[in-house]
């Protein structure tokens, strides 16, 4: 034997050897690899040996080089090639755990075959491998080493694909499949799986029996297919005798693919037994479908013409029906989910049932949702009757509604293996939420695939809210979501299409229908399901008195009943639905009064369940609970500041309007908390009336008999208000006054009148007692604040006025003075007095007494005070003054104060560009004559202020052109007064006004004078 043909048949004893114990073993079809793959390497083998002496001939023609040949940089590149390649694919092989392909590696196997081949018989072919000069290792080494580990790389990985390991499938969520084993029947169909069976197994029938599993919408029809199917396969003496198909139409894309993948499956079963049949029933499927397609009935019963060799259809059928009583096996036909068609597609699968799947023996099992089929044919106009249907199946088995205990024990059950997050008693939500009487989970979970569904999607969106929302709306809310998208997206766009949204409140409501516009309580509403479905579905359906009683009173219940068909369109709801609809917005939205912070209801919590992520401001439940585990003041401070830092207070604050303390512990801390942030209401920027609302609210529930002994209760908040250390001295006397000023409401939290009373008094003595020297900014008005804060509270005003005055007595002046300095509202040149003196010192006239009084009315400062007083008291403080302030600071710098606050608002002054001059007359009869020259009088705005022994007269001029004026208007004075009230003609000018003296000169009484009081001349 020669060398090659040794070699060949070494070949061959491996190539059966991998034949016998692997391939076979894997059971592929013959059109798969394992035939044809060791075919081409076995091939290339082969003829490798067969030509092997021409390709020693092609080698040494063209690969041969000198024995003295050498290159380093040649050596260094295949060395450094030669690595890489190793570690490059090595790293990505081990990485992407990649299978290699036949084709690499064959291509790489019959190179590493070759060049080995020839290595290891160099000295018998007197051929010698050149070497490089580094290591001294021939070059085919370089080659062969890759090589041989990329074949033991795919031989280790083809050899553990053999042994493929069982893929363990693990998830929270639950899909969709149908269950395959009885363990795992919860809904006890166990009777149905024995029956359908034995009626399979043991009936036999001339031609085709139909047997139809009816039931709703995921009832569990595939599941009771599949369990009968997987009992009838798992025995052997049944595959035996019977051939099962399980057929699916819905996967195909039109009717036409339906008639030629059912009768392919059928050819593929039936080729195992006879492969006549096979081809006749492929040959039949064409038939069928060139009818269909052409409407043409001849060729059904007629060969076509010209062809010897083709058969009609009918009579292929009649062939084929003979061949199968001939291999005398049972075809049992699975068909399921019929009701996933259209309805041309189901008198598709129809047709193959009743008539062209007619055959011997043949038995369909077709699972379907019997009222969703009759629609579906009604709708597309293939049928008119509904007992259309009943010439197909020969029985029918109802499957029953499945109870509501148990699909709420599945629906719980689907949790079991939920990962919360670590979000506390999740499970137990979840089981109370289903007990409750808004749920509506039995308007919208009917089976198993709803559970699915629901609690799926539930899984999915928990985390998003955590606990932050009620349960029971958050599951209402995903029920509505998942089952109308559209209107939920309509709400997400625009709430306003559907809800009210009520400011005051911070919730959105079903919008209130006009009471004359609401249904009368005893009429019932009819839904013409003619009209919405095009007069396909011959029923009506009315809603119940009972269950109009509250939602007909809402705007959308109207518009939905009035406008059916337009509402079903525009959001593709059919009628059945519209009712469900109206229940689920009414629950959800209908309720006015919010009784829990997690309420969707609330602007917060809606737009979480429509982002589905709580917003970074938003207050949670975890913000709370440790809000409500302070431990003392500091840790409470503490906290506050925390949340403040977050921007979290406002938030807490508006939820607070729905939380319910559970004990009186919990509402203590709460009535604490709440006055904490009255005291830091200015630091963090809170609604003063917003606290106090919240504070009311909790303070009255303590005071009733659930929390314990009122007084004891109340004896408790008047320590932490007014003898604790929650609030300051200030916040004490505003909280105080608050207090009274709504004391019809809170009955003054249980405290008594006369304590009340008695406190104000302390607090405001107390406030007073704390302050050393002159305490305080000019701007500080704190302390007329808390006056008008007390004031009210019975019997006390008199007192406070006391205090203020005994406390000013005793006090520098100058800032009492400098405070009660105002301005006009037209001006901001001219000063008046404020009206806060009047409360307190009775008129501003006493007021004036009581700054002349003052041990400091000598002082420069308070004298140039008294003068603008005394201007203001001549004046009968009906006019604003214009004067110059120049000893005292404070009053300065209160006036730059006003006028900046003026500016801010205009800069409008009305008598800016006028200035005034007052005189002043002994002559009781002297300026009523000046005021009857009504020119006069009216171009300089004069105004009289009578006394009782001398008249003041103020006169306004142009500042521009003052002292002329001034001088004109003196020598008119001295006009009048000569010609009618007996005063001298003076030869006046501007030295006489000057001198602040009488300028003019009474003929019989020398007493008597005029004289200009403001402001001097000379100031002009």
């Amino acid at each position: 034997m020669s060398f090659s043909s040794h070699i060949t048949n070494s070949i061959n004893q491996v190539l059966n050897f991998i034949w016998n114990s692997i391939i076979l073993k894997t059971g592929r079809t013959v059109s798969e690899w394992p035939i044809l793959k060791p075919t081409v390497l076995f091939s290339s083998l082969l003829l490798f040996h067969v030509f092997f002496d021409k390709i020693k001939v092609l080698i040494e023609n063209n690969l041969f080089i000198s024995s003295s040949f050498s290159n380093i940089w040649l050596d260094i590149t295949v060395i450094a090639a030669t690595v890489f390649v190793i570690l490059f694919f090595g790293i990505r092989f081990w990485y992407t755990r990649y299978k290699p392909s036949f084709s690499s590696f064959f291509l790489v196997f019959l190179l590493s075959y070759t060049s080995s081949f020839i290595f290891w018989n160099s000295d018998l072919l007197g051929w010698q491998f050149y070497k490089e000069c580094i290591f001294q290792l021939p070059y085919v080494f370089y080659y062969l080493v890759p090589g041989s580990l990329f074949i033991l790389y795919a031989l280790i990985t083809g050899i553990i694909s053999l042994f493929p390991r069982e893929k363990l499938y693990r998830s929270q969520f639950s899909n969709d499949e149908p269950i395959g084993k009885r363990d795992d029947d919860k809904l006890d169909y166990e009777v149905y799986v024995d029956n359908l069976s034995k009626i399979l197994l043991h009936e036999s029938f001339p031609k085709a029996f139909s047997v139809g599993l009816v039931g709703p919408w995921g009832n569990g029809k595939s599941s009771v297919l599949d369990l009968v199917k997987n009992e009838l396969e798992s025995n052997e003496g049944d595959r035996r005798k019977n051939i099962f198909i399980h057929f699916l139409p819905y996967l195909n894309h039109n009717e036409d693919d339906i008639i030629n993948e059912f009768f392919l499956l059928l050819s593929s079963q039936l080729s195992k037994f006879d492969g006549k049949i096979s081809n006749q029933i492929l040959k039949y499927s064409q038939k069928l479908t060139d009818l269909y397609q052409s409407k043409n009935l001849v060729d059904f019963v007629s060969k076509p013409p010209n062809n010897i060799y083709n058969q009609a259809a009918k009579e292929l059928y009649e062939d084929i029906d003979k061949s199968l009583t001939r291999i005398n096996k049972k075809i049992i036909v699975f068909i399921d989910d019929l009701d996933r068609l259209s309805g041309e597609e189901i008198i598709q699968v129809l047709k193959l049932i009743r008539n062209t799947a007619n055959f011997n023996n043949t038995i369909f099992v077709v699972a379907m949702d019997k009222d969703y089929v009759l629609q579906r044919l009604k709708s597309s106009n293939q049928i008119l009757n509904s007992a259309y249907l009943e010439k197909f199946f020969q029985l029918e088995i109802y499957l029953p509604e499945i109870d509501g205990n148990v699909l709420r024990e599945s629906f719980l059950k689907s949790f079991d293996n939920y990962s919360n997050q670590g979000i506390s008693n999740f499970n137990d939500d979840i089981k109370t939420a289903l007990l409750d009487r808004d749920i509506l989970f039995d308007d919208y979970v009917k089976n198993l695939r709803d559970v699915k569904r629901y609690s799926n999607q539930i899984k999915f969106d928990y985390p998003f809210i955590k606990n932050e929302i009620d349960m029971v709306d958050f599951i209402n809310f995903t029920f509505l979501k998942t089952r109308f998208p559209s209107i939920v997206n309509q709400l997400y766009k625009d709430k306003s299409n559907l809800l009210r949204y009520d400011d005051a409140k911070d919730i959105y409501h079903i919008e209130d229908l006009p009471e004359d516009q609401q249904a009368d309580e005893g009429v019932s509403i009819p839904f013409d399901l003619d009209g919405i479905f095009d007069n396909f579905l011959s029923t009506s359906r009315t809603i119940d008195t009972k269950d109009l009683k509250e939602f007909k009173k809402y705007k959308i219940f109207n518009n939905i009943i009035k406008d059916q068909r337009s509402f079903e369109n525009s959001h593709k709801i059919d009628c059945d639905d519209l009712y469900l609809l109206l229940k689920t917005l009414y629950t959800l939205f209908g309720k006015k009064d919010v009784k829990s912070s997690g309420s969707i209801q609330l602007s917060d919590n809606l737009n979480i369940l429509f982002y589905r992520k709580i917003q970074t401001h938003n207050f949670t439940k975890n913000d709370f609970k440790e809000l409500l585990d302070f431990e003392n003041q500091e840790k409470l401070k503490a906290i506050v500041f925390n949340l403040d830092s977050d921007k979290k207070l406002p938030q807490f604050l508006k939820k607070l309007k729905w939380f319910k303390p559970v004990d009186i512990n919990q509402l203590k801390k709460i009535i604490q908390v709440l006055l904490h942030l009255y005291q830091v209401k200015n630091d963090y920027q809170l609604n003063r009336i917003e606290i106090e609302k919240r504070l009311a609210i909790y303070v009255q529930e303590l005071l009733t008999e659930k929390y314990g002994n009122p007084e004891e209760n109340s004896s408790w908040l008047w320590e932490k208000i007014f003898e604790g250390k929650y609030l300051t001295l200030k916040n004490k006397i505003y909280l105080l006054g608050d207090l009274w000023q709504a004391k019809n409401e809170n009955l003054l939290w249980g405290f008594s009148e006369q304590k009340v009373s008695d406190k104000a008094i302390e607090l405001f003595k107390d406030q007073f007692d704390n302050i050393e020297d002159t305490p305080w900014e000019v701007s500080n008005f704190h302390y007329y604040s808390f006056y008008h804060s007390l004031k009210k509270i019975r019997n006390i005003q008199s007192k406070l006025n006391d205090l203020f005055k005994d406390f000013w007595n005793k006090r520098d002046i100058e800032l009492l003075c400098a405070q009660t300095i105002d301005l006009p509202a037209f001006s901001y040149s001219v000063y008046q007095l404020s009206d806060i003196i009047i409360e307190i010192f009775g008129s501003k006239n006493k007021y004036v007494e009581f700054i002349k009084s003052h041990p400091d009315a000598t002082k420069k400062e308070i004298k140039e005070y008294i003068e603008f007083l005394i201007l203001l008291q001549k004046t009968e403080f009906k006019i604003a003054i214009d004067f110059k302030f120049k000893e005292s600071k404070l009053i300065k710098k209160r006036i730059k104060l006003l006028i900046e606050a003026y500016k801010k608002n205009t800069s409008y002054d009305e008598i800016g560009n006028i200035k005034q001059v007052i005189f002043e007359t002994n002559d009781m009869d002297f300026f009523y004559k000046i005021r009857a020259q009504q020119e006069f009088v009216t171009k300089h705005h004069i105004q009289v202020y009578p006394h009782s022994d001398y008249v003041v007269a103020r006169i306004n001029i142009m500042s521009n052109n003052a002292k002329s004026d001034l001088l004109s208007i003196a020598q008119y004075i001295n006009k009048i007064g000569a010609d009618y009230t007996g005063w001298k003609h003076n030869s006046l000018d501007k030295t006489k006004l000057d001198e602040n003296e009488s300028f003019l000169t009474h003929t019989n009484d020398p007493q008597k004078y005029i004289k200009i009081i403001h402001p001097k001349p000379l100031k002009f």
